[in-house]
C-alpha cells in the first residue's frame, strides 16, 4: 500500500483550520435559527422567508473561509489564482459526461429499479423538463457557489499535498456531511432534514457524501482543478432532476429513491478507487 494511502500522515493544520472556520463561520448562522424554528415547532413544510438570509449566508462558510485563508497564505496572487478556477471549463469528455449525465443516470437507474422492485412512481410527464431551468437557476447559489471554492477549490488541493486523491476524499467527505449538521434539525438543507435524525439516517448521509466526495476528486483532478465543474455536479445531484418528470411521486417515495441511489454512487466511486488513474490536480 502506497504511504499516501494511509491516513497516519502529519497532520495538514491548514486544512485543519480551514474546515474549523467554515464551521464556525456556518454553524454562527445556522444554529440560532434552527433553534428559533424549534422552539416554534416548525420541523417540516415550506421553509419560512425569514430565515432565507441567514442560512444563504451561513452556506457560504466553505467559500468564504477558503479565499480567507487563500489571502492569508499568498495575498491577493492566491486569491485571484483560487478565483481562476471558477473559470475552468475545458476537460475531457468523459469528465464532462460524468457531470452532466452522471448523477441524472444514477437516479434513473435507482427510479427504475425501485419502480419493478419496491413500488409505483407514479406517470412519466416529459413536460417536467420545462422546470429545469428555473430549479438549475434558483439552485446555484445554494450550496454549489456557497460551498465548492472551498471544499473542492481549496481544501481538497491541499489536503492531497499529504494524502492519496481516496484518502483526501473521504476526509473531505466526512467534513462535507457534518457541516451540515445544524440543518439535519431545519425543514430543509440535507437528505435527513425534516425526517428523524438517527445514527442510521446520519451513517446513509455520511455514505452518500463520501461516495460522491470521491467523483468529485476525480472530476477535479482530471479538470485541472476546475471549481467550475464541481459546482456543476453539485448542482446536478441537488437538482435530482430525473424526480422532476414525475410530479405525482409522494415525498416519502422521492426520500427513498435518494437514499436508494447510493448504490450506483458508490459503484462508481468503487470503480474510481479501484482502477480511475491515481492522478492530482496541479492545483
Amino acid at each position: 500500500m502506497n504511504n499516501r494511502d494511509s491516513i497516519a500522515q502529519p497532520v495538514n493544520w491548514q486544512a485543519l483550520k480551514f474546515f474549523a472556520f467554515a464551521y464556525i463561520w456556518s454553524w454562527a448562522w445556522w444554529v440560532p435559527v434552527v433553534l428559533k424554528l424549534q422552539s416554534q415547532g416548525i420541523h417540516l413544510g415550506i421553509v419560512p422567508s425569514w430565515i432565507v438570509p441567514f442560512v444563504l449566508i451561513g452556506a457560504y462558510g466553505p467559500s468564504i473561509a477558503a479565499i480567507v485563508f487563500a489571502a492569508f497564505s499568498g495575498g491577493r496572487m492566491e486569491v485571484k489564482r483560487l478565483l481562476s478556477k471558477l473559470l475552468i471549463w475545458r476537460a475531457p469528455a468523459k469528465v464532462h459526461l460524468m457531470v452532466w449525465l452522471g448523477h441524472p443516470a444514477f437516479m434513473a437507474f435507482t427510479i427504475f429499479i425501485y419502480a419493478n422492485l419496491f413500488g409505483p412512481v407514479g406517470d412519466l410527464d416529459w413536460s417536467g423538463l420545462l422546470l429545469i431551468p428555473t430549479v438549475l437557476l434558483t439552485g446555484v447559489i445554494f450550496g454549489p457557489l456557497a460551498e465548492e471554492l472551498g471544499w473542492r477549490g481549496y481544501v481538497l488541493p491541499l489536503l492531497q499535498k499529504n494524502y492519496s486523491p481516496l484518502v483526501s476524499s473521504l476526509i473531505v467527505g466526512v467534513a462535507w456531511c457534518f457541516w451540515h449538521t445544524p440543518l439535519f434539525w431545519a425543514p430543509a438543507g440535507t437528505l435527513i432534514s425534516g425526517q428523524e435524525v438517527t445514527i442510521v439516517a446520519v451513517g446513509k448521509y455520511l455514505l452518500f457524501t463520501c461516495g460522491l466526495a470521491i467523483i468529485f476528486t476525480w472530476i477535479v483532478n482530471h479538470s485541472k482543478g476546475s471549481v467550475l465543474l464541481s459546482i456543476a455536479f453539485h448542482l446536478i445531484i441537488n437538482a435530482s432532476i430525473p424526480l422532476l418528470l414525475f410530479p405525482n411521486m409522494s415525498s416519502n417515495t422521492s426520500l427513498e429513491i435518494k437514499w436508494f441511489s447510493l448504490l450506483p454512487v458508490w459503484v462508481v466511486a468503487i470503480g474510481i478507487s479501484a482502477f480511475g488513474r491515481n492522478v492530482k490536480s496541479g492545483n
